[in-house]
């Protein structure tokens, strides 16, 4: 077949074709493409769309800093959404060529819940 005639193949769709290569369940499938698609929704702004490749730590940690400060999500929620990034940019075949590492920085951390332990009775 002619390279012209080839269909380019969405980047989600080559997300969720990896992640069913590798084994992963289907839920946790679905979440990390509804994750993927937030940051890259995050990421784009009122501009154009911009692939992974031209996004870096910045964009991640401003990512992860949005999601504790401003929708004020749970620390396991964010540390989903920071999975989801790094599959992203880890999971990828190297003949993508586009990513090697995941661009990880410093941000803002979801407070996580103390919990104190609770004396159980006898009757327990």
């Amino acid at each position: 077949m002619a390279n012209h005639l080839r269909h380019r193949v969405r980047l989600l769709d080559q997300v969720r074709h990896i992640l069913r290569l590798k084994h992963y369940s289907y839920l946790t499938e679905q979440c990390y493409v509804a994750w993927i698609e937030r940051y890259l929704r995050f990421c784009k702004g009122a501009g154009d769309w911009r692939h992974p490749s031209t996004l870096g730590a910045t964009e991640v940690e401003s990512y992860l800093t949005y999601l504790a400060a401003d929708r004020h999500v749970s620390a396991s929620t964010q540390n989903q959404a920071l999975n989801a990034v790094v599959f992203l940019y880890r999971g990828r075949p190297a003949a993508g060529g586009w990513a090697t590492s995941p661009p990880c920085g410093r941000s803002a951390v979801a407070a996580r819940p103390l919990s104190c332990p609770e004396p159980r009775s006898r009757n327990c």
